[in-house]
């Protein structure tokens, strides 16, 4: 850990079940990316909204297990009478699919989103704790924007780790694509035990 007190930040990353909470510190300018597929090439629509949800794997790539702060994402709105809630979250993986589990999550209106391809929106995440060489997913759904109605970008990708589930069914339908986002927070972070 780099930095002295004054340039930190310090903050309850977890509460433990025994009382205690995990509080971090990190240096506000370490960004660390988690996880940044190529944009290029990502010219391939995958459209959701209404009773479809998208979800994508990632791994926590970092020397120390870093914490996530926010997604960037390539979205739109099919028009400009599209409205509505879109929801982010972060997922622990369960056997190659996300699990029930949320480890970070945030709401965020779409009326202010593009209508036009090709702009990154970046949504700002509570911070949440990640363990590093682990494997979460990216879960995005807007049950009131209504069907189709929000765009994607990917690009094709025999080995892509996309995934769209469509209700009611609860089965994660492999699309062969990889979805232009990143997710990226703190790295260098270091962590304690606090017992009050």
């Amino acid at each position: 850990f780099i930095g002295s007190e004054s340039d930190t930040q310090t903050e309850v990353i977890r509460q433990l079940d025994d009382g205690g909470v995990i509080l971090g510190r990190w240096e506000p300018s370490s960004m660390a990316i988690t996880h940044a597929p190529l944009i290029n090439g990502a010219n391939i629509d995958i459209e959701f909204g209404g009773g479809t949800t998208v979800a994508q794997s990632f791994t926590a790539y970092d020397d120390v297990d870093p914490v996530v702060s926010q997604v960037t994402l390539s979205i739109r709105r099919n028009d400009g009478n599209v409205s509505g809630n879109l929801s982010v979250e972060i997922r622990k993986d369960n056997l190659g699919k996300p699990s029930d589990e949320v480890i970070t999550s945030t709401v965020v209106n779409v009326s202010t989103f593009p209508t036009v391809s090709g702009t990154m929106i970046t949504v700002s995440l509570p911070k949440a704790l990640l363990i590093r060489g682990w494997s979460y997913w990216l879960v995005l759904s807007s049950s009131d924007a209504g069907d189709g109605n929000l765009t994607l970008k990917s690009k094709n990708d025999s080995a892509g780790a996309a995934r769209i589930q469509r209700s009611p069914s609860t089965w994660w339908n492999p699309v062969n694509k990889t979805l232009a986002f990143t997710v990226s927070g703190f790295s260098g972070v270091s962590y304690q035990n606090i017992y009050v």
